[in-house]
């Protein structure tokens, strides 16, 4: 159980590194400097915003003090990005071309442009390594999953699942509610249905299925739907985040399979 508890914890984690508005990405790396926010060690990111703070555009760039020529690595660029936009580059993209690039001061780079649903990103390369990355958000809403009907001011940030659906609903100054859906996701909420977790266990019920419901004593709350394998948590810090956290989620209801 200890070992599910810190797996679960890092997964969480690695969802709610989203960094899409300019008071996130403050937050996460600090002051903006001109345009630019140092990432990692010897790599920046140049920043554009919207009137209403939201992320345009990205574009991933060697912060070497001393050669702002230096090139990047593949992998260090891809997991830059993936930190960046997460949730906007699942799977595989709707197409992919080459186009010529310029990359002064050097010559004959290709660029390799891939179109997502949610996002446009353009590697341009020199050889084998990555001279810069250029990201383009698209401002594409996905509805929430099963119908639910969020409270305002929350919005729903999808993640990129491997075998289940995963994302969030947040709100700033809110909950941040995890979910992942789907057959291989289990069922969280019985994992945590005993005296040496819970403070108290409920059972509801929506159309056809059974949602189990257990606040633990370390204030997380878990809400899975059985028959769906859908599962929802938080952490709560009063019963007002408890009303929000099931208003939201009891609204699950995705289309029965006929």
């Amino acid at each position: 159980m200890k070992v599910f508890l810190l797996f679960l914890a890092l997964l969480a984690g690695a969802v709610q590194l989203t960094a899409q508005t300019r008071s996130e990405f403050d937050s996460k790396y600090g002051p903006i400097e001109g345009n630019r926010y140092r990432v990692r060690p010897g790599i920046a990111a140049e920043v554009t915003f919207s009137k209403n703070d939201r992320v345009k555009t990205i574009r991933i760039v060697s912060d070497d003090p001393k050669d702002k020529d230096t090139l990047l690595r593949v992998q260090d660029v891809r997991e830059v990005v993936r930190e960046l936009i997460p949730g906007r580059i699942c799977r595989l993209p709707v197409a992919t071309s080459k186009i010529s690039a310029l990359c002064p001061p050097r010559k004959g780079c290709q660029g390799f442009q891939e179109e997502w649903m949610r996002a446009t990103t353009l590697m341009v390369w020199y050889g084998q390594s990555v001279v810069y990355n250029f990201i383009t958000l698209k401002d594409v809403l996905v509805p929430p999953p099963g119908n639910i009907k969020l409270l305002p001011d929350y919005e729903h940030v999808p993640g990129c699942g491997i075998d289940t659906a995963v994302g969030h609903f947040k709100k700033e100054g809110g909950l941040d509610i995890y979910y992942d859906i789907g057959g291989l996701a289990g069922n969280f909420a019985r994992r945590y249905s005993n005296p040496d977790f819970a403070e108290w266990i409920r059972i509801e019920k929506v159309e056809d299925d059974s949602v189990l419901v257990v606040l633990t004593k370390q204030k997380h709350i878990y809400a899975t739907f059985e028959k769906s394998s859908a599962n929802f948590l938080t952490d709560v810090a009063s019963q007002s985040d408890i009303d929000d956290f099931l208003k939201m989620i009891l609204t699950y209801n995705p289309p029965r399979k006929s």
